[in-house]
């Protein structure tokens, strides 16, 4: 977890305390209670410690530059994880046709080893005894939600994001992240490094 991190321990987020202040020093909070929907991101790695998902992730609160640090999450960051949890099915549809259309070079780009690569993508998922993805949905048996972060910011990029991080049998060695408004996808990353696409849209 990155420095000056918090991790929510209300299921219900209307729950969690929030301030408008990010100066104070954080403190440790506990997992959500599972989420059905995100079973649905069903890659199994292999190891112990990261079998195939339960649908129970982590969701965590902080600050986007590892010096600053956060007490507790702002209102406009709790909004906006109400707002992405709201709906756990759309928030798994995005993020499977966000990476098809990586995957076929298609929209914007951070540059990612996948993006219009989609032989090495069907290898991958060979490797892992998955059939190589015909559609968004067949994307999903090679992803394993780990973790929902919401940042106060991204870079240049000045309101809150949600970054949902996984282990990906198409990135086997850095693991994969993706940055979400709630709308929309805005970009996807390895595991750590969060990035807001570029390009045509």
């Amino acid at each position: 977890m990155f420095h000056g991190w918090t991790r929510l321990s209300w299921t219900l987020l209307g729950n969690i305390p929030c301030s408008d202040s990010s100066s104070a020093k954080a403190r440790p909070f506990s997992p959500l209670s599972p989420i059905p929907a995100f079973k649905k991101f069903s890659y199994d790695t292999g190891y112990s410690n990261a079998r195939a998902s339960t649908g129970k992730v982590v969701l965590a609160f902080g600050p986007f530059l590892w010096k600053e640090e956060l007490a507790e999450p702002t209102r406009d960051m709790v909004k906006l994880a109400e707002k992405a949890l709201a709906d756990p099915d759309k928030l798994v549809g995005l993020v499977a046709e966000a990476l098809w259309e990586e995957f076929n070079g298609r929209g914007p780009t951070t540059g990612t080893c996948w993006y219009d690569d989609m032989d090495t993508v069907n290898k991958s998922f060979r490797a892992a005894k998955l059939p190589p993805p015909d559609k968004p949905q067949d994307i999903l048996p090679a992803l394993q939600l780990t973790a929902i972060m919401i940042f106060t910011q991204l870079w240049k990029y000045p309101r809150p994001v949600v970054v949902l991080d996984f282990h990906a049998a198409f990135e086997v060695g850095h693991g994969l992240c993706v940055v979400t408004d709630g709308e929309r996808v805005l970009g996807t990353g390895y595991t750590g490094e969060p990035e807001i696409g570029k390009g045509p849209d």
